[in-house]
């Protein structure tokens, strides 16, 4: 029984926690043959210094220093152990999630991966850009992450280039991204009046002739296959301890110009399709495993057409209903 089993033991593999992780590759390290992973699940905890609560007036600079040390050690151990498991994974995987942790997916001990097709991560990626080749049947795409700038969109078109569907989670005071989607979405340049005459409107777009247009259009032009985009930006101002005066008014300038991304698309403006979903305060590591076990089931995961339920949003989100579809109307 056990060599029938045992190519379909390990199909959908979710780990949560350093414990789960560190167990599951000396469990891997001790198999006879490499399993069939077809679906992977990886949120690794940082130690959050708890220990430091707990001293209280015992506390001392030196065993803040001790306590850093370990924790530095205790991350590069994760960071190998995942590195690992993924190696281990790639040659049949075909969605991953991965929450809580940044992954240097351009790591040379990295393989290719043929079948991964499915990817969402909770961090902005970083390290090492990613060869060309290693993520050949990636199509659909889930960030989180607080801002974006050309840095981050170089890093896309090297992870891939052939997505057909792509997803941001978690925006905050950026203004960077409507610009750079407003060339992705080949929408015309935004305009406003000022003193009765059109001007080009700076929220919305590059300043004609920059460096920053220039590259925005080179890079956009990698994304031959991308069909649909979707961003959700994050709750501002939910705690009136980091409330603050001026990146609320960027947060509100950056939802103005998605929003009015948004309705072009709806009018059929544009070359793709781009969705604006509802605040949300955080893409938390709950939603992301239901997410994951969403396209288990053969579900769409967090690239689903309806993402949110409109009767979900708060009125101050002022969710219009478009068919299935969210959108935040415009002022």
């Amino acid at each position: 029984m056990h060599d029938v089993a045992d190519p379909v033991r390990y199909h959908s593999i979710s780990l949560v926690g350093n414990r789960q992780l560190f167990a599951f590759a000396d469990r891997l390290a001790a198999l006879q043959s490499t399993p069939i992973v077809h679906h992977l699940f990886i949120a690794g905890l940082q130690v959050r210094y708890v220990e430091i609560a707990e001293l209280g007036s015992q506390f001392s600079f030196e065993r803040w220093h001790e306590l850093q040390t370990q924790t530095r050690a205790d991350i590069a151990k994760l960071s190998a152990t995942i590195l690992t498991i993924l190696a281990i994974a790639a040659p049949r995987l075909h969605s991953l999630g991965i929450h809580d942790w940044n992954v240097d997916l351009g790591a040379d001990d990295l393989p290719t991966f043929p079948f991964l097709h499915d990817i969402t991560l909770v961090s902005r990626p970083r390290g090492s850009l990613v060869p060309d080749g290693r993520f050949p049947s990636l199509r659909r795409l889930h960030i989180y992450t607080a801002s974006t700038g050309l840095d981050f969109w170089l890093a896309l078109t090297h992870l891939t280039s052939r997505a057909t569907h792509l997803r941001l989670s978690g925006l905050s005071e950026d203004s960077r991204t409507p610009r750079f989607l407003r060339v992705l979405l080949n929408l015309p340049a935004a305009q406003r009046a000022w003193h009765g005459l059109p001007t080009l409107d700076v929220d919305d777009g590059y300043a004609p002739d920059s460096p920053e247009a220039a590259q925005a259009v080179e890079l956009a032009a990698r994304f031959l296959q991308l069909e649909h985009v979707s961003v959700q930006p994050a709750s501002y101002g939910t705690d009136d301890d980091w409330r603050c005066e001026t990146g609320e008014r960027t947060h509100a300038r950056m939802g103005t110009s998605l929003a009015r991304l948004a309705a072009e698309s709806e009018r059929g403006e544009g070359v793709r399709t781009f969705v604006l979903l509802p605040e949300q305060r955080s893409y938390g590591r709950d939603e992301a495993r239901r997410d994951w076990l969403n396209v288990i089931e053969g579900g769409e995961g967090p690239w689903s057409p309806g993402f949110a339920l409109c009767g979900n949003a708060s009125p101050a989100e002022r969710a219009v209903s478009l068919g299935e579809r969210c959108v935040l109307g415009v002022a």
